[in-house]
């Protein structure tokens, strides 16, 4: 999925948009742009896979061989094909679309939680559920945060980092 590289989810107009219940336009844009371009590399890597499947498969059927090995060959193919890129590129699809319907109802619940590291890259996790960044990889660091988020999907759009607070008795 393309994703926004600077985008900083502790933006304070964001934030304050968020308390309020509100989706700010910046974070509206945002997303636009990510769910516009995203679609025009997968296009791009769908055609050029599908052809390199489909030119064995033409040369097969200039063959002389029976139609029922060609018929069964060409399933197979079109069955890995389907696996390897279709399936993917359908699920990030249902997720942008899951996101927009989301940011057009305008609904946002927010949840304490934590980023951490797992497995080399930061995840956010509530006391409930996973999050994840609609805006691309999660860039924010390790700590705890107040996520401003899509109810359904999950979907954060903003988070601001809470500090760790000292006991007086442990100080």
């Amino acid at each position: 999925m393309y994703s926004l590289r600077s985008y900083d989810l502790t933006h304070a107009a964001d934030v304050a948009a968020n308390q309020r219940g509100e989706i700010s336009p910046r974070q509206r844009l945002a997303f636009d742009e990510v769910a516009r371009v995203a679609n025009r590399p997968a296009l791009i890597m769908i055609t050029v896979i599908a052809i390199l499947f489909a030119l064995p498969i033409v040369l097969l059927w200039q063959t002389p061989s029976p139609i029922g090995d060609k018929f069964s060959v060409t399933v197979v193919v079109m069955a890995i094909v389907a696996a390897i890129i279709i399936v993917p590129f359908l699920r990030e699809r249902a997720h942008s679309i899951k996101h927009r319907q989301e940011i057009l109802n305008g609904q946002i619940e927010q949840a304490i939680g934590e980023v951490r590291w797992q497995f080399s890259r930061a995840i956010a996790r509530t006391a409930d559920r996973q999050l994840r960044s609609i805006y691309g990889p999660l860039t924010l660091p390790p700590g705890k945060y107040r996520f401003y988020y899509l109810p359904k999907s999950g979907g954060i759009l903003s988070a601001e980092r809470i500090a760790n607070v000292v006991k007086l008795e442990d100080a």
